[in-house]
């Protein structure tokens, strides 16, 4: 990923939406979604309210770009896309999924999208129900 994609989104766990960002108050550690019409104030979120999530630097198969936390759907498996040491990754919330991401795609970049064939179909937030109802990255799952 190069310096001129870098993007975020959030999950505001007060609305239940998700909104791009467009900036970061990293002294206040708040995020701006957008800009007040009436007076041309930032909107900020406080972090109480929110989850960040990077962008992965890759599209899928319609062009829609991945983010962390995406649940995507590659060779008939449902992952979801993590950031962990320092690279996107996919886990899976089943032992034997989660063999085959190690096996198969450890990291997920360009080229394991496009051998898979692999396309976005919701995220752990809005569609919980895609991985089981879970929808947290934090439960008890492998990790590659």
């Amino acid at each position: 990923m190069d310096i001129d994609n870098i993007k975020y989104r959030l999950w505001d766990n007060y609305t239940k939406k998700m909104y791009p960002i467009i900036g970061f108050d990293l002294k206040g550690k708040r995020v701006i979604i957008g800009y007040d019409d009436g007076f041309g104030r930032p909107v900020v979120l406080d972090p109480i309210r929110y989850d960040v999530m990077q962008f992965g630097g890759t599209a899928d198969k319609n062009n829609i770009d991945i983010y962390e936390r995406d649940i995507i759907l590659t060779m008939g498996f449902m992952y979801a896309v993590v950031f962990r040491f320092g690279s996107f990754g996919i886990v899976a919330p089943s032992p034997f999924d989660s063999l085959l991401a190690i096996r198969d795609h450890p990291n997920l970049d360009e080229s394991s999208c496009k051998i898979g064939g692999c396309e976005v179909v919701g995220n752990i937030y809005e569609n919980p129900e895609i991985l089981g109802g879970l929808n947290s990255i934090s439960y008890p799952i492998k990790e590659f």
